[in-house]
């Protein structure tokens, strides 16, 4: 499995900022003139890749899967992620991955949250809500213990003492899945604490502003109900 996943990682290109980068490399070039191509690579592999997720493999085959469908949907058009995502229920995926407890998952989380997001804002606010996912985002940056002692999302909040480390590249996911490196090398491992509270930050601001979260969006409809019938029959006894 890891094998496919390098060679599934090497397929797409690595993701640089538009800053980083100004030219694009004839590999994204190549992907984003060539929207069919990209349509049927996502329709074989994302749901694929999901399901290998959901059968509970190790936090190695997790990342490598993880950050195939982050390039995925990044380097996907958003008409054609609309069915593809609502077919693999992207929202209710990313709500089980992060009640993984590795760093490494979160950071992957948040990032396929971030595209998905950008690409289709208006049509995952509500599922990303429904699902715990707004929730599970705002217990990684919360000091309230009672977010942090949530059963549901309990050891997702960041560690105060995360830090870089010196790692060998076959022992870190962030080098577990790339084309040729060699085994002797040393590298530090990508991920800081700052990268994901920054990037959950951004997730928060930018697509679930308070004016624009409804909060009977994270109350089931049942519940809705039960509220409705309760007001009715308050203003019957105040009549």
């Amino acid at each position: 499995m890891r094998e496919i996943l390098k060679l599934l990682n090497e397929l797409l290109p690595e993701i640089v900022s538009e800053q980083v980068a100004e030219v694009k490399s004839e590999k994204e070039a190549f992907l984003l003139e060539n929207h069919d191509i990209v349509q049927k690579y996502c329709l074989d592999i994302i749901p694929a890749l999901i399901q290998v997720v959901n059968s509970g493999v190790n936090l190695s085959i997790c990342y490598g899967c993880l950050s195939v469908i982050h390039k995925s949907i990044h380097f996907s058009s958003s008409d054609m992620l609309q069915d593809l995502l609502q077919a693999a229920d992207i929202s209710s995926f990313l709500a089980g991955v992060f009640m993984r407890k590795d760093h490494h998952v979160i950071l992957s989380a948040l990032r396929i949250v971030d595209a998905t997001m950008h690409k289709l804002p208006n049509v995952y606010l509500s599922s990303f809500i429904k699902e715990g996912i707004l929730f599970a985002i705002r217990a990684l940056l919360s000091a309230d213990d009672d977010l942090k002692l949530s059963p549901l999302f309990a050891g997702v909040q960041i560690e105060t003492n995360l830090i870089q480390k010196q790692v060998h590249p076959d022992k870190c996911p962030c080098f577990e899945f790339d084309v040729g490196q060699s085994s002797k090398d040393k590298r530090t491992c990508k991920l800081q604490k700052e990268r994901i509270q920054d990037l959950a930050n951004h997730i928060l601001t930018a697509y679930f502003k308070p004016e624009s979260v409804d909060p009977m969006l994270g109350v089931t409809s049942v519940l809705q109900k039960l509220r409705a019938l309760s007001d009715a029959l308050i203003a019957q006894v105040n009549k």
